[in-house]
């Protein structure tokens, strides 16, 4: 074969993979305007003053907010705006005026979540008085605290859904998104509340997701991953090593629960009788507990966070995704399904300068394995009258209650927002655009350090 031909075949093999990523990008693009159509079908925010779970970003309107939101900033179509804009502005309307009238303070579960929908809503829409209405939401916080101890929290709950750690963790994106000194201080403070409740271990410290809660859970969702990755992010906000501390005895509490056979690593559900019990999405497996060793391996430069997180990244390769298995049941969304998969894929093949780059064989594969779960996804998807919804199971132990939703961590919403992310990827779009054009909550796969 002459030069000249070997590179005829390369240009043609490029342009080949080039259109059908273009295909499979316009294949997801008609996905979600069809979830957008079911959507935009469901009811907005209740009026005000409300802050009651179905303004919430676990499964109520503020998840399709911030879909809208993103649509609108992707497009750039005046009916996507408006459609952005009337989601942000029934959450904006439906802000208590008073501490005293919040229902639920988490991230997500209550107010701090609408307080990241609603800054997320002013970055991608441009739009000044959604800021407005996250400040007010660490206004809230600010009121609805208790001084506890050396510090503060607003429920017994420490984790991420409901708890202390997801609250600070809002608190510190709006710190770092507008410098607001009040939130850093609240978030500071939470940190300190949450170091004093930590347990001592054998190995490392740990956290329970409420002290008088029978089951420990200690991964992402509700456990030691979720409040050790909250208090290493405190730490790049503050610089104070007992943040860092807490966080590095937390993941190392972790590996010593670690199922690291066949050079993986995951770890159990719960204790004391879930031990062999293994999730593999944002809630309970590797795809949220990750998140902390990926932080602690760019922070601290230790191996053996690498190595967990590695060893993480082949126990989900292993995994045989999509197959229904105990910790992957009847479930498509972020929280414990296909779509929180497919984000976390996208996260870890992000190369270090931010453009997208599936050269290593390691990295294809897992992209090829997003493009696996999406077209799974799709084909459990239900289309009525121009609209696409996804009938599936919230909870692994009743798998018989089956609905179709419309929230982020549970429905369509964040569906429709995987499936997006996942076509811009297609399309071979940077970092640097993702970031004007993305939503990005508190909890996000973590970057370069912003201290």
């Amino acid at each position: 074969m002459t030069i000249a031909t070997a590179v005829t075949l390369l240009l043609s093999t490029i342009a080949s993979a080039g259109c059908a990523a273009a295909r499979e990008a316009e294949r997801l693009d008609e996905a979600v305007d069809a979830i957008a159509v079911w959507l935009e079908a469901e009811p907005a925010a209740p009026p005000p003053p409300t802050a009651k779970p179905g303004d919430d970003l676990y499964s109520g309107s503020s998840g399709a907010a911030l879909f809208f939101a993103e649509r609108a900033a992707r497009s750039g179509d005046a009916a996507d705006r408006a459609i952005a804009l009337r989601r942000a502005d029934a959450l904006l309307a439906a802000l208590p005026t008073r501490a005293d009238d919040v229902a639920d303070f988490g991230l997500y579960t209550g107010i701090a979540g609408v307080g990241a929908v609603l800054s997320d809503a002013a970055r991608l829409l441009a739009e000044p008085r959604f800021a407005a209405g996250a400040a007010r939401c660490v206004a809230l916080l600010d009121g609805g605290a208790q001084v506890t101890g050396h510090g503060l929290e607003w429920s017994a709950t420490t984790d991420v859904i409901g708890g202390g750690a997801g609250i600070g963790l809002f608190l510190l994106q709006q710190h770092e998104r507008t410098g607001d000194a009040v939130a850093l201080d609240l978030a500071t403070r939470a940190g300190r509340r949450l170091v004093e409740l930590a347990v001592r271990e054998p190995v490392g410290r740990s956290w329970r997701m409420d002290p008088a809660f029978p089951r420990v859970m200690p991964n992402f969702a509700h456990g030691t991953a979720g409040v050790a990755f909250f208090l290493a992010r405190l730490h790049d906000a503050t610089g104070d090593a007992a943040f860092l501390d807490a966080a590095r005895d937390g993941a190392d509490h972790l590996l010593s629960l670690a199922d690291r056979r066949d050079g993986g690593c995951r770890i159990h559900h719960h204790t004391p009788d879930g031990t062999n019990l293994w999730y593999l999405g944002w809630c309970h497996g590797p795809v949220g507990t990750s998140r902390l060793f990926a932080l602690l391996a760019r922070r601290t430069g230790d191996a053996h966070y690498a190595d967990a997180l590695a060893g993480m990244r082949r126990t989900m390769a292993s995994s045989s995704l999509p197959a229904a298995q105990p910790g992957f049941w009847n479930n498509v969304g972020q929280c414990c399904g296909s779509a929180g998969v497919i984000e976390w894929l996208l996260a870890i093949t992000a190369d270090a300068e931010g453009a997208r780059d599936a050269s290593d064989a390691r990295d294809a594969a897992a992209l090829a394995l997003a493009r696996h779960l999406a077209d799974d996804l799709l084909m459990r998807g239900v289309r009525i009258d121009g609209g696409l919804s996804f009938p599936q199971a919230e909870h692994r132990t009743r798998p018989n209650e089956v609905a179709a939703q419309a929230g982020y961590m549970q429905g369509a919403a964040g569906i429709g927002l995987a499936l997006m992310h996942l076509a811009a990827r297609e399309r071979g779009a940077t970092r640097d655009h993702e970031s004007r054009v993305a939503a990005e909550l508190p909890d996000a796969w973590p970057t370069e350090s912003k201290h």
